[in-house]
């Protein structure tokens, strides 16, 4: 290294540990805003799964029930009665795909809430429990 005269000796013999400490600095920060990154898309991936799957559970409620559920009016009114099995077998996995998200009960009301009120999440829990003595099965618990 040579001698310059705008740094003395000791400090230019430090000058590229205190480099080196800096860009390791710089990488490890940068390294943790791509994990804080992904989190954070992970996160927005789950809650519009969530939110997403929440919707279809609805609709496939209104049509078992023959009825508006959340505000969500029934459709596909063909023949409910031969329907119904396959509706209440989507709501089974619906609702299994939710529980595979790991949620506890106040993160799941938090993200329906952002979307349905509280009324409307109650209204779905009571909508499952008409619908499981419809089909002459046990309430899955949406709020596990």
């Amino acid at each position: 290294m040579t001698h310059s005269l705008l740094y003395p000796l000791t400090v230019q013999s430090k000058l590229p540990l205190a480099i080196d400490h800096l860009l390791d600095y710089c990488q490890g920060m940068y390294l943790g805003l791509n994990v804080e990154s992904t989190f954070v898309t992970l996160a927005q991936r789950v809650k519009k799964k969530v939110k997403t799957l929440f919707k279809q559970i609805i609709i496939h409620l209104a049509r078992i029930l023959g009825e508006t559920v959340a505000g969500r009016p029934p459709d596909h009114q063909d023949d409910p009665e031969q329907d119904r099995p396959h509706w209440w077998k989507e709501i089974k996995n619906f609702i299994n795909q939710i529980e595979d998200e790991g949620l506890s009960e106040a993160q799941l009301r938090k993200i329906l809430e952002d979307t349905y009120t509280r009324k409307e999440v109650d209204a779905v829990v009571e909508a499952l429990r008409q619908a499981s003595e419809i089909m002459g099965e046990f309430t899955p618990n949406l709020f596990q």
